[in-house]
């Protein structure tokens, strides 16, 4: 691409590269199927991996080109977060308060589903989580074999999800609101609204540039003229579609750290209350151990007392003794 680039030549896709390859490399079509087939089926056996995954979607152009770069960018943002994250007790020792971390992942992540933001939260409760410290390290550490950890596979994964749901979601409604007619074509004014509709954060610039793509045009458009669904769609998908605040590139860790310093707080008055609560059973026992010492020491007396007074009525001559 770059040497395409630098001849004033357009960028090539993944695929049509991919082919001219093969081509390239092997002189006999049967030689160049045979790397094609075995090539490809090593790509599924291995799409547990993000990495390998999203490389196969791009290559059969289920996917823009765009979303690689823009996974790139949410694992350099994602990773950069967690570093600040990693200050916010003012130490840089790998280790994030566990409270600290969730809120911060949720702030990055704002429009993630609970149901993803469960997901994550399990893995990394049970893989990544000690003595309520996440462990940064091993968060983002990569195996022998260049593998991410369970939690950056599941975040990758997660984004691919997204990206599929998405253009899902848009192709539901504008079929939803086409349907009864004869053929699914919908006003462009009306397209527009159901892309705000299902994208409040999408502003009008970016919506205006989704319609300008899903027309096939560089201009503006009429409102009113007539859009073919399934043809708006295409086109619509052939670049990077993604929901607004997918990923934030900026965290408020002002707010991560006043969460942290009054659970620091509360912490400190618990600890206070509890040492309270044993230096007063502390003293209580001291003084039952005082009490008994005291009751002890009066009988051992009275006791004392009453030996002392025998032994003396016994030496008293004028006391008649048994004979």
């Amino acid at each position: 691409d770059i040497q395409r680039q630098a001849q004033n030549k357009p960028q090539r896709l993944l695929g049509d590269f991919f082919w001219s390859y093969i081509k390239e490399r092997f002189d006999t079509r049967q030689d160049q199927m045979e790397f094609a087939y075995n090539f490809v089926g090593s790509l599924k056996k291995y799409m547990y991996d993000g990495d390998v995954e999203l490389f196969y979607k791009i290559l059969f152009k289920h996917l823009s080109e765009f979303h690689f770069f823009d996974q790139m960018a949410l694992i350099a943002y994602l990773k950069k977060t967690l570093e600040e994250l990693d200050l916010v007790d003012g130490v840089r020792d790998g280790l994030i308060d566990s409270d600290v971390f969730f809120a911060g992942l949720r702030l990055f992540f704002p429009v993630k589903s609970e149901r993803h933001m469960q997901q994550v939260r399990e893995i990394v409760v049970r893989s990544h989580l000690s003595n309520g410290m996440v462990d940064l390290v091993k968060l983002l550490a990569e195996n022998a074999d260049g593998d991410q950890s369970e939690f950056m596979e599941m975040v990758r994964s997660q984004y691919l999800q997204d990206t599929f749901e998405y253009p899902l979601m848009i192709e539901q409604a504008l079929f939803r609101a086409a349907a009864g007619r004869r053929r699914p074509r919908l006003p462009a004014g009306q397209v527009a609204a159901i892309l705000q509709e299902i994208d409040p954060l999408k502003t009008e610039v970016e919506i205006r540039e989704y319609m300008k793509r899903g027309l096939g045009c560089e201009d503006s458009y009429d409102v009113a003229q007539d859009v073919d669904v399934k043809e708006f769609m295409k086109k619509l998908k052939s670049g990077h579609l993604h929901r607004s605040g997918h990923y934030m590139t900026d965290v408020d860790l002002k707010q991560l750290r006043e969460m942290y310093h009054k659970k620091q707080q509360l912490i400190q008055l618990r600890r206070e209350h509890i040492l309270e609560q044993r230096g007063q059973q502390n003293r209580s026992l001291w003084n039952r151990a005082a009490k008994s010492v005291s009751h002890q020491h009066k009988t051992v007396s009275n006791w004392r007392d009453r030996v002392s007074q025998n032994s003396n009525n016994d030496d008293d001559p004028s006391n008649p003794s048994d004979e």
